[in-house]
């Protein structure tokens, strides 16, 4: 089964289910462009389900993932989900339920009461609406632009060479002299102490300590991380501010 992945309310890739006796294989390509980790949910029984992170491959994002039958129950999922999105660690990239949509669509309206009223006020010449007018145009003002992700990829281009500016929100939270990658998930690890954060050039390490057996607390970025020293290794280039 195919399904379409989205990021930030825009199609941005495809995923395929297939599953079988040993659990579900999750297949997946995105061609956007961020410097930011991506990490693909599915929603299943109205909860995310988390299936790995994509990694870079001829130009493009790709995942190959298999999820075993036990994870599943434990996750309480019995069928692939059908709704998937990339998430980058910052708000705003769940995308909104299918229940909730559903649950403020207006009700259908009473056909033989609405031939009624139409019948009695043919006659009368229709008053323009001033309230909903101005009560559609204030809606519409307050509603935020979509985001182009096109667009956003060029101005990361552009910026790249620029140094990160620093967040004083988040330096606040953390511990002093420890660096920050700007990836909400990896920045709590790193204030909460359970992740090393140093820099080589341009890029960031990230590491943890590697025990075989025991679940590592960069469990969601394993797939992109090598081993070193005993530690989980995570290079990471923070995107441009």
């Amino acid at each position: 089964m195919r399904f379409e992945i989205s990021y930030r309310g825009q199609q941005a890739g495809w995923v395929i289910a297939q599953p079988d006796a040993h659990g579900i294989l999750f297949r997946a390509e995105s061609r956007v462009h961020t410097m930011a980790v991506l990490r693909l949910y599915g929603i299943a029984a109205g909860q995310p389900l988390l299936i790995g992170v994509l990694e870079p491959e001829n130009g493009r994002l790709s995942l190959a993932r298999r999820i075993t039958p036990d994870v599943l129950r434990r996750a309480g999922v019995q069928q692939p989900p059908e709704v998937y999105y990339l998430e980058d660690g910052q708000p705003g990239c769940k995308p909104e339920q299918e229940e909730t949509a559903a649950a403020e669509q207006p009700p259908e309206p009473n056909l033989s009461a609405q031939a009624d009223a139409e019948a009695e006020a043919a006659s009368q010449p229709p008053e323009p609406n001033l309230s909903a007018q101005a009560d559609a145009e204030a809606g519409a003002a307050s509603q935020p632009p979509e985001p182009n992700l096109f667009a956003q990829a060029d101005a990361e281009t552009e910026a790249a060479s620029q140094p990160p500016a620093p967040n004083p929100s988040a330096q606040a939270d953390l511990p002093p002299q420890c660096l920050q990658t700007g990836d909400a998930l990896l920045d709590a690890l790193i204030a909460a102490g359970k992740a090393e954060c140093t820099k080589k050039g341009e890029m960031l390490l990230i590491r943890t300590p590697f025990l075989p057996g025991q679940q590592n607390p960069m469990h969601f970025a394993l797939t992109a991380c090598h081993l070193e020293d005993g530690n989980a290794v995570l290079p990471y280039k923070p995107a441009a501010r």
